[in-house]
């Protein structure tokens, strides 16, 4: 069953034409189960795994847990459950409107994450943050 809208890529050949099919509330109840489901693992796990898979990061133990270093830049770092990335300042201030992540006393630049939850989306965050944090300590050299 349709709603009789097509929608084209922009292209005349009829061919290529896609017809959207309505979601029915089970599609949707079944979209939001999975998208607030747990993940498996931890994000202290996320985090040594990532760091474990870069041969250009060095890792260090420090008075409050363990430092990730790049090139002489420490830019990311696990506390407990919690992990802190060093952002750019505006970037830092934007993933603070986020959920689980309040200011780092490391600086303007750094914010600690500490999810309440540890779903795909707070470990979408982790990986992008890991990944945008090591670029930046990377390219300081």
């Amino acid at each position: 069953m349709t709603d009789g809208r097509s929608r084209s890529n922009g292209r005349d050949n009829d061919e290529d034409a896609t017809i959207d099919e309505p979601e029915t509330p089970d599609d949707i109840a079944a979209g939001e189960e999975e998208a607030t489901a747990l993940v498996s693992g931890s994000l202290t796990t996320l985090i040594e795994e990532l760091a474990a898979a870069d041969p250009d990061v060095q890792r260090r133990l420090a008075a409050q847990g363990t430092e990730f270093v790049i090139g002489g830049t420490v830019f990311a770092g696990i506390q407990g459950d919690g992990a802190s990335f060093r952002l750019r300042p505006e970037v830092a201030a934007a993933a603070r409107g986020t959920p689980g992540v309040r200011p780092s006393s490391l600086g303007a630049a750094w914010v600690a994450f500490h999810p309440a939850r540890w779903d795909r989306f707070a470990l979408d965050r982790a990986v992008a943050w890991w990944q945008f944090a090591r670029r930046l300590a990377g390219s300081r050299g």
